[in-house]
C-alpha cells in the first residue's frame, strides 16, 4: 500500500512539474486515435505547409494544450494534449466517473475547435485545424522545447490549430498612443461580441484578459476550446443583453486604467441599443429602485417586492432566464409595463438596496450584479405567465 501511495505521489508531483515548467515530451502530444481528420482539404494548404516549414518555439502551456510560437512570430501552433486524453486502462477501472468526464471534456474541445474553424474562422483568425490523422504533409515538424532541444515530429499525427498571432487586449489597448485607434480597437471588440451572438454561439470563458487579443485593429478571440451552439443568441434583445455583461469587465478595466476610453464604451453601447437611455443613470430609476419594498411573494423562479407607495413591482429573478428576453421581445416591453430589465451584470453602477424576507428579516441586494425587473404593477398578472412560459420552453 505504501508503495501506491509513493508511486501516485511521484507520478502528481512529475505531472505538477511538467505544468508548471511547460515541458513536453513528443509521446504526449502524439495521437494514437485511428479517426482521420474530419475536414476536406484546404485551398490554402500549400501556404500552410510552407508556414509550418520554419522551427516553432515553446510559449505557453494551458489546460488542453501546448502553444508554439512560430520562429518569424506572426503565428501559433496549438498542438492538444493527448496524455490526458488516452485511455487509463487501471485508472479507469478504480475511478470510472474521471474517464467520463474526460471523453466529455474531449469531445467538448473538439466540438469547440470545430465550430471556430467552421463558422468563426475569420473571428478566431485560424489558419488550419487537424483533428484526426492525415497525409497532408510531407515533412516533419520541428517543436523546440524551452531548454532548445529540438524534437522532430510527424504533423499528420497532431491534432492542432494553426492561427494568426494576436495581441492580449489590454497591454494593446495600453500600447495604443493614439486615441481614435483606441476606440477603433473597442469597437472592434463590441462587434466581435456581437457577431458571435448573431451566428448563435456562446462563449462559455468569455475572460477578456486571456481569451480575447488585437490582430492589428481587429478583434478576436484567441480561446478556441469554449464556444457552444445556442441559438436563442439569435435573439437581438439578448444579444444586447450578453453584449452589455461582457463589455462590463472592459469597462471596469477601462476605468482604472485608461479613464478617457470609458466614455466611448458607454456612448458605442448606448448608440446600438445595448442600453436604454432613460433609466440608466437616471434619477428616475434611483429613485424608484432605492424607496422601501415590502415583500409579496416568492415562487421558484423569482421573488417579488412592491413599493411602498404600491406603483411597482420589483422581481428578482433566481436562475438566468434564457428566454425570456425572447419573448419580452415578442410581447413587447411597453405592453408588458416594464420600466428597467437586467438580465446578466452591468457595467453600471446601481444602488444596493435593502429588502424583507418572507420572515421579515431583511438583507441587502447589490442591483449592480443582480438579474431584476422593474414593472407597474397593473401588469402583474401578465409578466407572471410571460415568466412561467419562458421557464417552461
Amino acid at each position: 500500500m505504501k508503495k501506491l501511495l509513493c508511486a501516485l505521489l511521484l507520478a502528481a508531483s512529475l505531472g505538477y512539474f511538467y505544468k508548471r515548467s511547460g515541458e513536453f515530451h513528443p509521446r504526449q502530444i502524439v495521437s494514437e486515435t485511428l479517426r482521420t481528420d474530419r475536414f476536406p482539404i484546404p485551398e490554402n494548404l500549400d501556404e500552410v505547409r510552407a508556414l509550418l516549414m520554419q522551427p516553432f518555439w515553446l510559449f505557453d502551456a494551458g489546460g488542453d494544450c501546448y502553444v508554439f510560437l512560430s520562429d518569424e512570430g506572426s503565428h501559433v501552433l496549438k498542438v492538444f494534449k493527448h496524455h490526458k486524453m488516452r485511455e487509463h486502462a487501471w485508472y479507469d477501472r478504480f475511478f470510472p466517473e474521471l474517464a467520463t468526464k474526460r471523453h466529455a471534456r474531449l469531445k467538448h474541445l473538439f466540438s469547440s475547435a470545430e465550430i471556430a474553424y467552421t463558422q468563426f474562422k475569420e473571428e478566431t483568425g485560424l489558419c488550419f485545424l487537424q483533428l484526426g490523422k492525415s497525409d497532408h504533409f510531407h515533412t516533419q515538424i520541428e517543436l523546440i522545447d524551452k531548454k532548445g532541444k529540438s524534437h522532430f515530429i510527424d504533423p499528420n499525427t497532431l491534432d492542432f490549430a494553426l492561427q494568426k498571432r494576436a495581441k492580449l487586449v489590454y497591454p494593446h489597448l495600453e500600447s495604443l498612443k493614439d486615441v481614435e485607434t483606441a476606440k477603433r480597437c473597442i469597437d472592434s471588440l463590441l462587434q466581435l461580441m456581437l457577431t458571435r451572438s448573431a451566428k448563435g454561439i456562446g462563449d462559455r470563458d468569455p475572460i477578456l484578459s486571456r481569451n480575447f487579443g488585437f490582430i492589428e485593429e481587429r478583434a478576436v478571440e484567441i480561446d478556441i476550446g469554449s464556444f457552444v451552439l445556442e441559438d436563442s443568441l439569435r435573439d437581438p434583445l439578448i444579444a444586447k443583453h450578453l453584449l452589455v455583461a461582457e463589455a462590463a469587465r472592459l469597462s471596469s478595466w477601462l476605468k482604472k486604467h485608461i479613464p478617457a476610453l470609458r466614455p466611448h464604451l458607454e456612448d458605442r453601447l448606448l448608440s446600438w441599443g445595448a442600453i436604454e437611455p432613460m433609466p440608466v443613470g437616471s434619477k428616475e430609476l434611483k429613485a424608484q429602485l432605492t424607496q422601501p419594498y415590502r415583500f409579496v411573494s416568492k415562487t421558484p423562479h423569482c421573488t417579488t417586492y412592491a413599493s411602498e407607495d404600491g406603483k411597482y413591482l420589483l422581481h428578482l429573478l433566481k436562475h438566468p432566464q434564457g428566454s425570456l428576453a425572447s419573448h419580452l421581445r415578442a410581447c413587447g416591453v411597453e405592453e408588458m409595463g416594464i420600466l428597467y430589465m437586467q438580465l446578466h451584470r452591468m457595467p453600471y453602477k446601481l444602488p444596493r438596496i435593502e429588502v424583507p424576507t418572507r420572515f421579515g428579516r431583511k438583507k441587502k441586494v447589490n442591483l449592480s450584479h443582480a438579474r431584476f425587473v422593474l414593472q407597474k404593477r397593473e401588469c402583474e398578472n401578465a409578466f407572471r405567465s410571460l415568466l412561467l412560459a419562458s421557464t417552461d420552453s
